[in-house]
């Protein structure tokens, strides 16, 4: 075929021939048994009319490794059967309304369910500081089960998530900060938790608010009523939704709310992890996400998306920290795809985000927002990154890790991100962009090598004591991983 620039319908340009033809099938060898890939549809994509076009979209999911499907706002259980039929065993769609605190009922943002009890709602200080105080709930008319949510929001979400495996909800109850409901019931509540089970309207009201008497055990109290909504909701959806083993309620919190600055930094002051993560099957530390603006010339500065390993890194020990085995919850990884139709990220920083959770040691990851259409580049990173997990998720569920056992010298490598990647991750500065994760097994060694460099490659030199070394080149934006035996 031809092309050309045309102005006022003039050619304008050189004339030039292309030559089109078919891109062979992204497909990986094997899926990860202990592990998945998967990706969170945007907008428009992977939920068509047509369902043919669906059923076609979803086998070239899964024959690309694809393993769970997060579904904008599901339409139809038939979605879910399709994705299924099609190989991808994990649905947990996104329902819009089960959000960020005070929100459970399945309904669009701001919008007051219809038929809820006046004693249900939330009481708000200021019923205009934010535009979703309508549609908000009393925490207690959960978290007591009454009658409302048992026969009425429980079995809605029921029909929504028919088929499905659990619920994907965004955990930002950031416009709830210093706002809490004020309901008579609830400065019951309060009172009993303080000792004044007899605690004045007027007290109550002006006791609670920032700088007030009460306002940081209030604080507190409010974190764990939130708490106790998700984990209320939890049991109820595992207990509809009826699987062998339901992943449940998946709250979205912000990757650094896990990580060791919200340990450290009691961070956030609210709406805390810990008061509820320890009763979930799956956390969904979202983030980081390393992007440039699509509508502007590129300008990321190289090697942020090394960014990846050391979150994944640090949130992987605290959680290890803070929960038991039997209490801890597995966790699902957002590396960025796109997001707003600006925020775009390149095919190999995908593959990487995924390399960098799964050798850190984390359960599962879904690209988020990805692909928004069909990119042979973005799912051959994908399925790259999924054909390692699969050969290699052996050594890091079952074998030991031992990165510090290892030397990796980059001989004429010098590149470092310079200064800090973010407030959340202090202690780590000036770092190289070739990173390393190492796990030893039966006499064996593997060493994965993530090169976070844009155009550069690596040479890297492997020493481990016992063990045979290793060299090679490791391409830019790119991960190999060395296998090393005794010597």
């Amino acid at each position: 075929g031809t092309f050309a620039a045309l102005y006022d319908g003039k050619v304008v340009s050189n004339v030039e021939t292309t030559r089109y033809f078919t891109i062979p099938p992204v497909k990986v060898a094997a899926k990860p048994k202990r592990y998945r890939n998967g990706f969170f549809a945007g907008s428009n994509t992977g939920v068509y009319d047509d369902r043919a076009a669906m059923r076609a979209f979803a086998e070239m999911a899964s024959a690309a490794g694809a393993d769970w499907f997060i579904d904008e706002n599901p339409t139809s259980s038939e979605v879910s059967e399709i994705y299924r039929a099609a190989g991808i065993a994990v649905q947990t769609p996104h329902v819009n309304g089960v959000r960020d605190g005070y929100h459970v009922d399945g309904n669009p943002h701001g919008l007051p369910e219809k038929g809820r009890p006046e004693e249900d709602r939330f009481v708000p200080r200021d019923p205009k500081a934010h535009r979703d105080f309508p549609g908000a709930i009393c925490p207690l008319s959960v978290t007591e089960e009454r009658p409302y949510f048992v026969t009425n929001t429980v079995p809605r979400l029921a029909r929504i998530l028919k088929g499905c495996d659990g619920l994907w909800t965004n955990w930002e109850p950031f416009g709830y900060v210093g706002q809490g409901c004020l309901c008579d019931r609830c400065r019951a509540d309060f009172g009993r938790t303080i000792g004044r089970p007899d605690l004045p309207a007027d007290e109550w009201w002006n006791g609670t608010r920032m700088g007030g008497t009460y306002y940081d055990r209030y604080r507190d109290y409010r974190g764990k009523m939130l708490g106790g909504v998700l984990k209320t909701l939890d049991r109820h959806l595992r207990r509809e939704l009826g699987a062998t083993f339901s992943h449940g309620l998946i709250p979205g919190v912000c990757w650094c709310e896990m990580g060791g600055y919200g340990a450290a930094n009691d961070y956030p002051p609210e709406a805390k992890e810990r008061h509820y993560a320890g009763d979930m099957a799956w956390m969904n530390p979202w983030g980081p996400y390393p992007c440039w603006m699509l509508d502007g010339a590129f300008a990321g500065a190289e090697g942020f998306n090394a960014i990846y390993h050391f979150v994944a890194k640090d949130v992987r020990a605290q959680v290890d920290r803070d929960y038991p085995a039997a209490k801890r919850p597995k966790l699902v990884a957002f590396p960025h795809g796109s997001q707003t139709d600006e925020w775009i990220t390149e095919p190999e920083w995908i593959g990487l985000g995924l390399d960098a959770f799964f050798f850190n040691r984390w359960e599962a990851s879904v690209v988020y927002f990805f692909p928004k259409g069909y990119d042979a580049r973005y799912w051959r990173a994908f399925a790259e990154a999924t054909d390692r997990a699969a050969k290699y998720e052996d050594f890091v569920w079952d074998g030991r890790r031992c990165d510090g056992e290892v030397t990796l010298r980059t001989p004429g490598f010098n590149k470092v991100f310079k200064g800090t990647f973010d407030k959340y991750l202090p202690d780590v500065r000036d770092v190289s962009l070739v990173q390393h994760v190492a796990y030893e097994k039966d006499g064996r060694m593997i060493v994965a090598v993530f090169n976070f460099a844009d155009a550069t490659d690596a040479a890297v030199e492997i020493a481990a004591a016992g063990f045979e070394p290793a060299a090679g080149s490791v391409p830019a934006a790119r991960c190999r991983v060395f296998e090393l035996r005794r010597k």
